[in-house]
């Protein structure tokens, strides 16, 4: 016996007021408990179609590409990585110049596209696999005139490379 309940004994108060809940849910015909026709499939499709698709969601989830490579290309593209700039506005850094060639601050757009460091490596992959792409920023990967295939492999090079510029960067901090 637990007192302040008139002497009544909490723990059976708790389950009478669990039960009386459980049948008033139960005869409730909008209720999710009555309601056999639920589909996890149907909840999925529906949470999809909510969702805008992106233009360069082809060029990260591929299956030619490595998934770290992909992961990190995706943050890239969604400029998710936690930069120099980012951390710096957050106050977690004090510095927020570039790790690689220290003249501008890191942002997504410099560490990829305008670092001397990443275009040198842009540049080099460029020359080794024989292709011409100028400027090059993770949008216009896409050729019309390459299958895609040769579209896939040419994003998987270029994931990896990107992957490889965001070691070197981590090395550096």
């Amino acid at each position: 016996m637990v007192g302040g309940l008139s002497g009544r004994n909490i723990h059976i108060w708790n389950q009478a007021a669990v039960d009386n809940l459980a049948w008033r849910i139960h005869t409730l015909q909008e209720s999710l408990w009555v309601n056999t026709n639920y589909s996890i499939k149907e909840d999925y499709e529906h949470s999809l179609a909510n969702q805008h698709k992106v233009r360069w969601r082809h060029l990260v989830w591929n299956r030619i590409s490595i998934p770290k490579t992909r992961f990190v290309f995706w943050l890239i593209a969604r400029q998710g990585l936690k930069t120099k700039e980012k951390l710096f506005q957050l106050g977690v850094v004090v510095d927020h110049s570039c790790p690689l060639c220290g003249l501008q601050p890191e942002t997504h757009r410099h560490l990829f596209y305008n670092c001397s460091f990443s275009r040198l490596c842009v540049e080099a992959v460029k020359s080794w696999i024989g292709i011409s792409l100028k400027p090059i920023t993770h949008m216009n990967f896409r050729n019309r005139r390459l299958s895609k295939t040769k579209q896939q492999v040419l994003t998987s090079i270029f994931t990896c490379t990107f992957y490889h510029i965001w070691k070197c960067r981590n090395k550096a901090v």
